[in-house]
């Protein structure tokens, strides 16, 4: 068997799954194979719609065949992640218990990433729009075809397919996070059972055994109806145990073990196979497995509170659910900016942090014009912790656009920002000397690239709704669905349930985006703030 630790000792994996392209996949598999070059053989399988190369990797001698492919939607890449790694300990230590019995009991072949082109544009989608996993029937993606011919000509007797879930599915109404979900795939509507199917279910008894030490009361049973368009109902039609693992989400901000939990159960699952070990397991481990969720949960929930939405809107008591989105590799900069998503009765689901409101009341934060902010005056952490302390989340500074330096400063910011507050910028004319006015069309726009809120005259931004709507701020300022959850929390008292008698000695605890940035009299330096600009959106 594999022990828990096994994974990180051969561990090429990147901590981030989804930072590995198809050109890592290529390299690191090369980097493998030369290791025992006889103990393993690639074998390019065919070409994706915009022509990289899907290969297979199969490695070990022994009677029972599998056949497993991951990152058949190139948004869920954890299993490529698992599968390299389980490639690395079985060539660098076939000594090792487990290693031997795997490889001398099974066959595997491995399609590491199925779908290389929407890996590389980071969608579900292949590049023609295609959902490969629904691609079974008719196959008219390159993946599909692939995967098809993958399975008739290799003939496995198990099959693996793998995938990630929604990381913020449940497991029923148990309120915990869904860290595995399993499924043996119908064979038709009436979910007849097969010896395939028997098997399959032996297979999801042995990774839930193996997982459950590790992740208990997080493993579920994958919600789905009988999809014949789908390839785990296609394949297990086939006669092919087949049963689809997805990986889900993982208590608090650090999910990297998520790699480690399903590399131990995937592995350990193939040892049982290989060792006959998956005879003796009971069925009941996998019929009893209770179903996803319907609900999901937030990543942030501010339970039972007494809401201020705006200033013209009466307060009421309800819960505040958060998210924040999900990581995307391909962007430069993810946006971290946390928004609420629902407002009401909540108890339904919960959250991964859970600030509990029922001594408190919950403000927008202010939005404060600051003139003497500018690109190249930024406000330092003591400054900051003042306005925060006044409930302010968003800074609203100046720009000259007759000082070129300026425009070279956002332009910095707008590539590298990191303050636990939001800050913005309007544009105005206040200096500048010689005739750079013949330059004022180039500067504007390249305000406006910058990211300027908009052009002022004078020395102040009225901050009433009105102007905040101008300026493309309305996403922020009072506390509404898809609105950018930046939030103050004060102690309640009879008198501050308004936005007119606020006594900011009450005040707890400020959220910028959902990220708490001030606690307790306290700055959290959190790099939780965003430079906003008119391409900002909340949604």
């Amino acid at each position: 068997m594999f022990h828990w630790d096994d994974t990180t000792r051969f561990r090429v994996s990147p901590c981030e799954p989804g930072d590995l392209r198809h050109a890592d996949v290529v390299r690191l598999v090369e980097e493998l194979r030369v290791v025992r070059p006889e103990a393993m053989r690639v074998e390019p399988l065919g070409e994706s719609a915009q022509g990289r190369v899907i290969s297979s990797v199969t490695i070990g001698s022994g009677p029972r065949k599998v056949l497993a492919w991951s990152q058949m939607h190139g948004n869920e890449p954890t299993h490529t992640a698992v599968l390299l790694d389980l490639l690395s300990l079985l060539q660098n230590d076939p000594q090792h218990a487990g290693c031997s019995a795997l490889l001398s009991g099974c066959t595997l072949r491995l399609i590491v990433m199925l779908n290389p082109d929407g890996a590389e544009l980071w969608t579900r989608h292949n590049a023609l729009g295609i959902d490969v996993n629904r691609d079974a029937r008719s196959a008219p993606s390159p993946e599909g075809k692939i995967l098809k011919r993958a399975v008739e000509e290799f003939r496995p007797e198990v099959a693996l397919n793998l995938h990630n879930q929604h990381p913020r599915t449940m497991v029923a109404q148990s309120l915990q996070l869904a860290s595995v979900a399993l499924l043996v795939p119908a064979v038709d509507p009436q979910l007849s059972e097969t010896e395939g199917s028997q098997l399959a279910k032996q297979l999801a008894s042995c990774f839930r055994r193996a997982v459950e030490p590790h992740c208990s009361g997080r493993i579920a049973r994958y919600r789905a109806e009988y999809m014949p368009r789908a390839f785990g109902e296609w394949v297990q039609g086939q006669g092919v145990a087949t049963l689809l693992v997805e990986v889900g989400g993982w208590p608090g901000e650090d999910d990297s073990q998520l790699v480690q939990l399903h590399f131990h159960g995937l592995a350990n699952t193939l040892f049982d196979l290989a060792t006959d070990n998956h005879l003796q397991t009971d069925l009941g481990l996998y019929d009893s497995l209770p179903l996803n969720s319907e609900h999901r949960l937030f990543d942030r929930l501010i339970h039972d509170v007494t809401i201020v939405p705006r200033g013209d809107l009466p307060p009421f008591a309800a819960d505040i659910g958060i998210n924040f989105p999900r990581h995307n590799p391909r962007l430069n900069r993810t946006q971290q900016t946390g928004v609420i998503e629902e407002i009401g009765d909540l108890s339904v689901t919960t959250g991964k942090s859970v600030l509990e409101g029922q001594e408190l009341i919950c403000l927008p934060g202010r939005i404060v014009h600051v003139p003497e902010i500018t690109p190249l005056a930024l406000p330092d952490l003591t400054a900051i912790q003042q306005w925060l302390a006044e409930g302010v989340t968003t800074l609203v500074g100046r720009l000259d656009i007759s000082q070129p330096e300026e425009l070279d400063a956002l332009n910095r910011l707008n590539k590298q920002f990191s303050l636990p507050i939001n800050l913005a910028f309007v544009a105005a004319v206040t200096g500048g000397q010689g005739g750079w006015f013949d330059q004022l069309p180039e500067r504007v726009v390249e305000a406006l690239s910058g990211g300027i809120l908009g052009f002022v005259a004078g020395n102040v931004v009225d901050e009433e709704a009105g102007c905040l709507e101008r300026l493309n701020l309305s996403g922020r300022g009072a506390i509404g669905l898809e609105m950018a959850a930046d939030v103050v929390l004060l102690r309640k008292k009879t008198n501050n349930t308004s936005l007119q008698t606020i006594d900011w000695a009450d005040l707890r605890s400020v959220l910028v985006g959902g990220n708490v940035v001030f606690d307790q009299g306290k700055l959290i330096d959190r790099p939780a703030g965003t430079l906003l600009t008119h391409r900002w959106s909340a949604s």
